[in-house]
This record gives structure tokens, C-alpha cells and sequence, in this order.
């Protein structure tokens, strides 16, 4: 893997861990809080839809590397 695709895997990674922290604070809001306050609803499935864009980004880049050491190892004809 290269310093690059490495580097946007820490990153995503640590926006993730920073995302749950997030999420972890909203734990204590009710359900009829949740359901009621637009604004509480909004930031909550805000950072769901970013958590997973990240996790999607890293799944990216984990593939993009496999699939070129795959191409650099199968010899061509």
C-alpha cells in the first residue's frame, strides 16, 4: 500500500472514531426528543450518512490497492 492510500485510510478512520464519539453523545437524547427536534434529527443522521462515506472510502481504497498489486502480479500475454 502506498503513503498515499495510507494516509486516506488513517484519516477516514479517525473521522469515523471522531463521528461515534459524536454519535455516543447523542445516546441520551429520548426518542420523542429525537423524533420532535428537527435539528437533533438532522445532526444525528448528518453524521450517520458521513460515518458511512468514510467507512465506504476506506472500503475504496482498500479495493483500489488490492486490485492494482493484483494487476502488477498477473502477467500479461
Amino acid at each position: 500500500m502506498d503513503d498515499q492510500r495510507a494516509e486516506i485510510i488513517v484519516a477516514n478512520v479517525e473521522f469515523a472514531a471522531d463521528s461515534i464519539a459524536r454519535l455516543r453523545e447523542k445516546q441520551g437524547v429520548s426518542l420523542s426528543e429525537y423524533r420532535d427536534d428537527p435539528d437533533v434529527r438532522d445532526i444525528v443522521e448528518q453524521r450517520f450518512q458521513k460515518l458511512i462515506e468514510a467507512c465506504l472510502d476506506i472500503a475504496r481504497t482498500v479495493l483500489r490497492g488490492m486490485r492494482n498489486r493484483f494487476r502488477r502480479q498477473t502477467p500479461t500475454v
